[in-house]
């Protein structure tokens, strides 16, 4: 539960900024002028495109006394969504409002998942999602909110082969398709798109994280059971950005119900153009695709299978930006994550605890300033991770039996892209303060990486073709001040 916590507070921060007078604030170019309030009481539709990350923690067993049979690995899988949905939102406050959400996703998130030497590729092809969200306008044309509810995930059928060679051999057992029930949190943002053609249009960009309960999946052969079954418990976390329309309730208007219509106050414009120093905490997921091989020459020795870890992270960083127009701001930057992304991932049967433990990066930001005091952002750059030497290897089975190796530490190179928001937050007693929510998205280059003898260190003639993904939710305090000379 700590690890969900931790998620909490990262996401939650996207929520719990207040924009209230900004005037002390000075400026670089003219303020962009505040549009007219937004009517947020009202029913609505939305439909967008993400992307997904999945994580499960599992193991064989018995059927059906469900015994164990091998020690737990982490499998994991990446891909695309859709989603479709709708709700209805009630504004009960000047800056506050409550709603119901239903919404549905069809994805591609796959991967080949494997455990003592049996795996599969699978994937998660749908999803959906009933809650509800509590919502806060730090402007009146600019949501934040929360989000909570139940949810259930559909993984189709897997099926299985023998995964200690290459090319993997099937075996002929299949896994069945199921789908998993849970509960998800979620934060994002949403606003006003007045110069879109349809009325009542918004932009929304959202973060969430969904946690499944663990279920037991008999393994059948020809379509008869086997006494075999897997044990498995899944975590999924998606970003998804979705276009808005809002339309009025029949019986719910401007004459029925004026007081619905109260504005947020306005903010004027913050100061963008400076120099900043920023620190935060967030929740991270990574998977690799990965292959066990003869080194050197890499000739491949093991299928390729999906493993990953999750965990939390602390981000401290520096940067400065520019605003080069009224609306648009560039930026440099550089950060540095301290992590603990972790798990047991397992490889053809063999394996052992794998750790992200830092990364860092360096970049440029293109924001824009929909209104005077909030400023959303594109980032991308280069960076670095770090994933320290696992633990000793062991076979998979119960208990498990030390195999003399283990896998090397490792920086791997590699690019990002990401998003996130901006905004002043006057209220605390330090001038110049914003408080960010951002995502990102680490893709790094295929490496290999050699297995070493326990005690000696010394190459094994074994490694591990290894190419990794990482994706990040952070919110952080940034203390943005002046650049003497830049006025």
């Amino acid at each position: 539960m700590y690890k969900f916590v931790v998620a909490l507070s990262a996401v939650a921060g996207l929520f719990g900024a207040h924009a209230a007078s900004a005037a002390d604030l000075p400026f670089k170019a003219p303020p962009v002028a505040a549009g007219p309030a937004v009517r947020w009481t009202g029913c609505y539709v939305n439909a967008g495109l993400g992307y997904g990350m999945w994580n499960q923690e599992h193991f064989l067993e018995t059927d059906p006394d469900h015994a164990p049979i091998n020690t737990g690995t982490a499998s994991g899988g990446r891909g695309w969504l859709g989603r479709i949905g709708g709700g209805c939102d009630y504004q009960f406050a000047p800056a506050f409002l409550v709603g119901a959400l239903a919404d549905y996703d069809a994805a591609n998130l796959h991967g080949f998942a494997a455990n003592a030497g049996l795996g599969g590729d699978e994937k998660e092809s749908s999803a959906w999602a009933v809650g509800v969200r509590l919502g806060f306008l730090p402007s009146p044309n600019l949501m934040t909110f929360v989000s909570g509810g139940y949810t259930q995930a559909r993984f189709d059928s897997v099926a299985i082969s023998f995964t200690p060679v290459f090319p993997p051999v099937p075996t002929g057992l299949i896994q069945p398709a199921h789908a998993y029930g849970g509960w998800f949190i979620g934060s994002g943002f949403e606003y006003a798109l007045p110069w879109f053609p349809a009325h009542g249009a918004f932009v929304r960009t959202e973060y969430r994280y969904a946690k499944y309960s663990a279920d037991d999946l008999p393994l059948t052969f020809a379509g008869l059971p086997t006494g075999l079954a897997e044990h498995s418990e899944k975590a999924v976390q998606t970003v998804t950005t979705s276009l808005v329309w809002k339309f009025d309730v029949p019986g719910v208007n401007v004459a029925a119900a004026p007081t619905l219509l109260l504005k947020a106050p306005a903010a004027p414009a913050a100061r963008w153009t400076g120099c900043y120093l920023d620190a935060g905490v967030g929740y991270g997921m990574w998977a690799q695709d990965r292959t066990g091989e003869f080194l050197p020459g890499g000739v491949p020795l093991t299928a390729t299978e999906t493993s990953g870890g999750r965990g939390w992270l602390g981000r401290f960083g520096a940067g400065c930006d520019y605003q080069v127009a009224s609306r648009v701001v560039l930026g440099a930057f550089g950060d540095y994550d301290l992590m603990d992304l972790h798990n047991f991932v397992d490889l053809a049967g063999r394996g052992g605890q794998e750790k992200e433990s830092s990364a860092w990066s360096l970049g440029g930001r293109l924001g824009y300033l929909p209104y005077p005091n909030v400023m959303t952002y594109a980032s991308a750059g280069y960076t670095q991770t770090r994933f320290d030497q696992s633990t000793d290897f062991a076979t998979a089975g119960v208990p498990p039996s030390p195999t003399g190796l283990f896998l090397a530490g490792h920086t791997y190179g590699g690019w990002f892209v990401g998003g996130g928001i901006d905004y002043a937050v006057p209220w605390l007693p330090v001038r110049g303060l914003f408080l960010r929510s951002e995502y990102r998205f680490s893709k790094y280059s295929a490496d290999d990486v050699p297995l070493l003898v326990v005690g000696t260190g010394a190459p094994s003639g074994l490694g591990e073709h290894s190419e990794k993904a990482v994706q990040t939710v952070t919110t952080s305090l940034v203390w943005k001040f002046d650049v003497p000379g830049v006025r």
